[in-house]
């Protein structure tokens, strides 16, 4: 069952996902529940043209708030055809922390540390 996954919560830290997302709001917060925090998922979907009402499948608009509604935090989105039309869409939870490996990185300098340190730079002991 796509809604129940018999896995502990937060056990993966990174997750591929191909579906069709048939219950989206259920199946996306399944995911959200087993990844990790600042983990990463990639989703597989089927993507439908702007002119094919007709053929199931997920415009970009319609996938974002789904997304959003979800709580994940889309990090990079392309539509390729493999062999048909798919959203490729790399996503982090929206929980406050940043994505595990994506993000800036701050170089942290000694007088940085030093400055930020509660030990006397002598050594010294009040």
């Amino acid at each position: 069952d796509p809604l129940r996954l018999p896995f502990v919560e937060a056990l993966f830290d990174a997750i591929l996902m191909t579906s069709p997302l048939g219950h989206a709001r259920g199946e996306l917060r399944e995911i959200w529940r087993l990844l990790s925090p600042a983990g990463l998922a990639l989703f597989v979907v089927p993507a439908a043209r702007p002119w094919q009402w007709y053929r199931r499948g997920w415009g970009e608009d319609r996938l974002r708030l789904a997304m959003a509604d979800a709580m994940f935090e889309p990090l990079a989105h392309a539509v390729r055809t493999l062999p048909d039309r798919h959203h490729l869409l790399l996503a982090g939870k929206r929980d406050g922390l940043a994505a595990a490996g994506i993000g800036r990185v701050e170089r942290v300098t000694a007088p940085a540390v030093a400055a930020a340190s509660p030990c006397s730079p002598s050594g010294d002991r009040p």
